[in-house]
């Protein structure tokens, strides 16, 4: 009967294992689904920002970066929240099993490059998640937490980055235009006289004489 117990849920922890890592893919690919959308509405909005001299269109596209940058931190935690899991079940199996490793592999890359063989039979499997890095920690004094962590990694933080960049000196670029351009000159109403036109005078038509009254001969 305990056997057949620890049978079962050897099975469960197998499906539970399996099921941890097919959520962390359906997360990678909404990562990369917001990634191409933030990449390509930010070009996108920027790009229309010149062609129309927009200045507004500009600070939309700062707007929406910020949220996609946002986005996809918080995805990225919500990822890294079925790491610990994970690495629980691969040190549970990994005594008898020597596997899996898929967290502790990403994890342990390096390691496992200077392995002789490449493989994680000779090397000692530990539960403890490596710490991240991103580039702006070794110059904060202070530890940094999961959103900002994952904000200021790499991958995630340089594309928003240049796009945010990009349109800042866009809308310096068209206030400096705007400011170079000159006033434009008075409007002066110049009229101009029209000639006199005299009318030809027309000699006066001569008065109509009455006609006379004709004689009658028999009269006489």
């Amino acid at each position: 009967m305990e056997s057949t117990l620890i049978h079962l849920c050897n099975g469960f922890i197998k499906e539970e294992y399996f099921s941890l890592l097919g959520t962390i893919s359906r997360i990678d690919d909404r990562l990369l689904l917001v990634s191409l959308w933030s990449i390509t509405g930010g070009l996108a909005l920027i790009a229309l920002a010149f062609y129309f001299r927009a200045r507004s269109v500009l600070l939309v596209a700062i707007v929406a970066s910020l949220g996609f940058w946002i986005m996809q931190g918080s995805l990225t935690i919500q990822q890294a929240q079925y790491e610990p899991r994970m690495r629980q079940i691969e040190s549970t199996c990994f005594e008898t099993a020597k596997g899996p490793g898929i967290t502790w592999g990403l994890a342990a890359a390096a390691e496992l490059e200077d392995a002789p063989d490449r493989s994680i039979s000779g090397t000692p499997f530990s539960d403890r998640i490596a710490p991240q890095t991103t580039m702006v920690s070794p110059y904060i004094p202070i530890e940094l937490g999961p959103l900002a962590t994952a904000l200021t990694d790499e991958a995630i933080a340089l594309p928003h980055l240049l796009q945010i960049a990009l349109a800042l000196l866009g809308l310096l670029f068209m206030r400096r235009a705007k400011m170079r351009e000159p006033d434009p000159a008075p409007v002066v109403n110049v009229t101009v006289p029209t000639p006199v036109v005299e009318a030809e005078t027309k000699p006066p038509l001569p008065a109509k004489v009455p006609a006379k009254p004709k004689s009658n001969p028999q009269a006489a």
